[in-house]
């Protein structure tokens, strides 16, 4: 049960993280934009 509460946890993490990294990329294209 933990093993697979490990995997289960180490594919939530690489969501979040792919979520914050294209959270910044969105919010910086979006910078970008208001600036030109």
């Amino acid at each position: 049960a933990s093993r697979v509460f490990g995997v289960f946890g180490g594919i939530m993490k690489t969501c979040v993280d792919c979520l914050n990294c294209n959270n910044k990329s969105i919010t910086t294209e979006r910078y970008y934009d208001f600036n030109i």
